[in-house]
């Protein structure tokens, strides 16, 4: 039983990495002309309040999801939709019902900011998007975007990250981003 839970413990955060690459492979359906080219992911831990007199027993985070790519014409309704706090929330919530990871479930407890920058790619060309052998993969979308996604855990959510002797807490670790 020893050597079960250890192995779930090991695989746990492994298992989360599979989940972030779930939760973007829905986003972006298979067919939806959009070509993801970069993700970065973060979890930072919130600094504790200073103005409370009892020392913090959790610690919130804040979870970032960058999302870069390249997008055609027919993928921009979708990359529009993804620019709405109320839209994404939706979405996320349905996904994290969907996969079983309830931490990926927003809510006004649990807000989500949504950031999303389009601009036009300079590698599109128009001679080369034809279907030339010689074409390069890039020149094909007129687009590129970032899409930021960052959810904050307050202290009170039930997956804030628990401190265990608060007082050990050095102003270093506690001023870390």
């Amino acid at each position: 039983k020893h050597q079960l839970e250890l192995t779930e413990q090991l695989m746990r955060p492994r298992s989360r990495g599979w989940t972030t690459l779930e939760i973007v492979s829905r986003l972006f359906p298979e067919d939806s002309g959009v070509r993801l080219d970069g993700l970065q992911y973060s979890l930072v831990t919130d600094t504790p309040a200073a103005v409370s007199t009892e020392p913090a027993k959790t610690l919130g985070l804040t979870r970032r999801l960058t999302l870069t790519g390249l997008a055609r014409e027919e993928s921009l309704p979708l990359l529009n939709a993804m620019n709405s706090n109320r839209t994404m929330t939706d979405r996320l919530k349905a996904l994290a019902a969907e996969i079983g990871d309830e931490t990926y479930a927003v809510s006004t407890a649990r807000p989500l900011t949504v950031a999303l920058t389009v601009n036009r790619n300079p590698q599109f060309g128009i001679e080369d998007a034809e279907d030339s052998p010689l074409a390069e993969p890039d020149s094909s979308y007129p687009y590129a975007f970032e899409v930021v996604l960052t959810v904050t855990l307050p202290p009170t959510d039930p997956y804030a990250l628990p401190i265990e002797d608060p007082t050990k807490l050095t102003p270093a670790v506690a001023s870390q981003p």
